[in-house]
């Protein structure tokens, strides 16, 4: 079901420079980043949620989340496990001037008006993107000199998107001929077909499948978020 410009954030002017937003995507990785970007922005506002499965499970392995705060630019996540190919992290921040795209997790860093990447020595450490266990324990031998990643009161945002996604429905099943599957026994692997091209699209236009005309697609889940 598309949503209205009031909820996509998107320009109301025809060629006018994009508003400034944040995506993130990521196929067949690991969602350690999902956590990192969330966590640090104020989390009162509005959600929409449309999750997939292509296995026999009780989770997502395909997800696109979008998330209009009361404060700051809007952000969607687009990420899956059902990919025919890898695509590393990237988070993908949209200006006035352009976008910056930081691919996760090789620190390499493109910003607006350069065509190539390049490596940001450290740049993972500055953002946070280590491990909490190892941090807690260095914390604990030395709370003055080793500061926590994640203290309770960062966390407070992502806690409440978690509590908000709680009551969503289960992840709808995507079977037939949308999927492709591969080996036998436990080295079967289920692909969802043109999912990657998807999650790219819905990165750079900050869109829900359903807003970009995805066959496949399904009305998205809807919650406030608390401040």
């Amino acid at each position: 079901m598309p949503g209205d410009r009031a909820d996509t954030g998107r320009s109301a002017v025809t060629g006018g420079a994009p508003p400034p937003r944040v995506a993130v995507i990521g196929a067949n990785g690991h969602g350690r980043w999902h956590r990192r970007v969330i966590a640090p922005l104020h989390a009162a506002g509005r959600l929409r949620l449309v999750d997939y499965r292509v296995r026999p499970i009780e989770v997502e392995d395909t997800a696109v989340l979008r998330v209009l705060f009361r404060a700051g630019p809007p952000m969607l996540v687009a990420v899956t496990l059902a990919a025919e190919e890898f695509v590393a992290g990237e988070v993908v921040v949209t200006g006035t001037t352009g976008q910056a795209v930081l691919e996760y997790p090789t620190d390499r860093l493109r910003l607006p008006g350069y065509v190539v990447t390049r490596r940001v020595p450290g740049l993972l450490g500055l953002l946070g993107l280590l491990g909490l266990l190892e941090n807690l324990l260095a914390h604990r031998a030395d709370p003055a000199g080793v500061p926590l990643i994640a203290p309770l009161a960062r966390t407070a945002p992502f806690t409440a998107l978690l509590d908000a996604l709680r009551p969503a429905p289960e992840p709808r099943l995507l079977d037939g001929d949308l999927v492709t599957t591969l080996g036998e026994g436990g080295e079967r692997v289920r692909h969802l077909r043109g999912v990657v091209d998807v999650l790219r699209r819905a990165a750079e236009r900050g869109a829900l499948p359903s807003e970009l005309a995805v066959p496949w697609a399904s009305a998205a889940y809807r919650a406030k978020l608390a401040g």
